[in-house]
This record gives C-alpha cells, sequence and structure tokens, in this order.
C-alpha cells in the first residue's frame, strides 16, 4: 500500500447554449469528484465521493436550435425545473476546488466557468492549479494508430466499449468519462504506469 495522498479528481461535464461563453450560457451542469490514492493498488482504493447535477437557467434567451435538439434543451422543461446561475456557481465551485478538473476537452468547460466566475470575482484557474486532464487524448495511441480519426470522447469511447445512452446530457458525459478514465489507465498500466 503507497504512503501517498489521495489525488482528488473532478470530472465535470456542462452543456451550454452554444460555443461562445461571452454569447452563450451553461445550461446544464455535472460533477463526480473522485479519490484516487497512487500506487499499484489504485483499483482497490479509488472511491467516488460525490455527484452533483442541475439544470441551469440560462442568462441569455437564445439557444441555437441545433444545440436545443443536440442536448435536449426544452424552454419549458428548463423553466419548471432549473436554478439560476448564482446559486450553481457556489456549488460547483465547492466541489472544484481543491481538485484535478478532468473532462473531455476541459478548456471548452473551463471557458464557460470562467465568464461564470467573473460576476463573483473569483480567478477560476487558482481552484487548484492550471492544470487539468483531457480524457480522451490520454488514448492518444488509438489517433496514432489510426483506430479514430479523432480524439474525442465519443470516438475513443466507442473503441474502448464504453457506453453512453445519452449523449450530450451533462452527467451521462461526465459519468462516461469517469468510466473512460478509468479503463485507460487498466488498458495502460501494464506498459508505461509501472
Amino acid at each position: 500500500m503507497s504512503d501517498k495522498k489521495p489525488i482528488t479528481l473532478s470530472f465535470l461535464d456542462l452543456e451550454t447554449t452554444g460555443l461562445d461563453p461571452d454569447r452563450h450560457s451553461i445550461t446544464e451542469v455535472a460533477v463526480i469528484k473522485c479519490s484516487f490514492k497512487p500506487g499499484p493498488d489504485w483499483r482497490d482504493t479509488w472511491e467516488e465521493l460525490d455527484r452533483y447535477e442541475t439544470k441551469v437557467l440560462p442568462s441569455h434567451p437564445y439557444v441555437e436550435p441545433f444545440v436545443a435538439k443536440l442536448n435536449g434543451y426544452n424552454t419549458d422543461e428548463w423553466m419548471a425545473s432549473a436554478q439560476r446561475l448564482p446559486p450553481v456557481r457556489v456549488r460547483v465551485y465547492g466541489r472544484l476546488r481543491g481538485t484535478i478538473i478532468c473532462g473531455s476537452n476541459p478548456n471548452f468547460d473551463k471557458g464557460f466557468l470562467e465568464k461564470a466566475m467573473e460576476a463573483l470575482d473569483w480567478n477560476f484557474p487558482y481552484l487548484r492549479s492550471h492544470h487539468m486532464i483531457d480524457v480522451p487524448s490520454m488514448a492518444a495511441a488509438l489517433l496514432v494508430t489510426g483506430q479514430v480519426d479523432k480524439i474525442r470522447q465519443s470516438t475513443v469511447s466507442q473503441v474502448l466499449e464504453v457506453e453512453n445512452k445519452e449523449e450530450h446530457r451533462a452527467m451521462a458525459d461526465a459519468d462516461q468519462c469517469l468510466r473512460l478514465f478509468l479503463k485507460v489507465l487498466d488498458l495502460t498500466e501494464g506498459s508505461f504506469l509501472k
């Protein structure tokens, strides 16, 4: 058993009304917080600490039709059950603080969170450090060997048989990202992690 301090990772996924944080808004957020004890027994020592998900009322009223269809955004459903962004920011910040953020293209999510945190005068990158893990990139060997043509969560997950029955929903994508992370760790441990 390793005496190293556990590593806390947060698997983050956001759904948004578009691609530009200056013009578009967060509509859904999910965070799965996990602890991993470094060492050869990591499979036996990792644990899920917390799951958080919520729908968020977009601050910009316009939702791109393509995006609404893609991520399931429905104005009536969101008006009935979504939360406003200010309390969500605080809850998300509390979960990400002191962790390494993991995701599929985490810079995209970081851009939207930085914009959301500006109103609170919080400096988002200093939640822990500037380090983030782009989980699909951990499987870059699939690109080099021609097994995938893009490093995307959906393509890498398909090759590695990590299912997602609800793509473009925040919790389903965060959960798939966590399972993809575990799968890649399993596959690579025998080669370069020893």
